[in-house]
């Protein structure tokens, strides 16, 4: 696989897992965190993790800056959500929550890195891509105590969509 098919297959992998993310904060807003362990939103929630290995694939071949942090969190991170879904599944919404945000605060070191190589595609896209990042995982820990907060992640995580959709229209112009 090339770099620029590489850079495709992780961005358009990287939006469904935003899409995804959105349908699950919308979840926790309207009906609890307490409600989010069960079908169909832990459904949505083993998708989302499915992409994140097509956008950890994709990506493997694309970063430059994002290279070591990609082949060695990104996994981690992976592992780390896998863990909270079924956690969260088996033991409650405190420990799958908790480990799902863990596994969020090790990606955005990972989201920093590849916000560099989203610069040579997009300086409009890899700044809304950062912004909406960091907005997300801000609010991301307050959704255990406050779960109205998942609103504001939500606005984040749409500012982060709409980066990854710059991004993506750049790679494939």
């Amino acid at each position: 696989m090339d770099r620029r098919t590489g850079g495709i297959i992780g961005t358009v992998a990287s939006i469904v897992a935003a899409i995804l993310i959105l349908y699950v904060l919308v979840e926790i807003y309207y009906s609890g965190i307490d409600r989010i362990f069960e079908p169909p939103v832990v459904y949505a929630m083993i998708a989302l993790i499915a992409s994140g290995v097509f956008a950890l694939i994709g990506y493997w071949y694309y970063t430059v800056e994002a290279a070591w942090h990609m082949r060695h969190l990104s996994p981690v991170a992976l592992l780390l959500g896998a863990l909270g879904v079924a956690a969260g599944y088996y033991y409650g919404p405190v420990l799958g929550g908790s480990l799902i945000v863990l596994a969020y605060i090790v990606e955005l070191f990972v989201g920093v890195k590849l916000y560099r190589d989203f610069l040579r595609e997009s300086r409009m896209g890899a700044l809304l891509f950062l912004v909406g990042v960091v907005v997300f995982m801000v609010f991301l820990p307050v959704i255990l105590v406050a779960p109205a907060a998942s609103l504001v992640s939500a606005a984040g995580d749409a500012v982060k969509t709409l980066g990854l959709i710059i991004v993506l229209w750049r790679m494939i112009r």
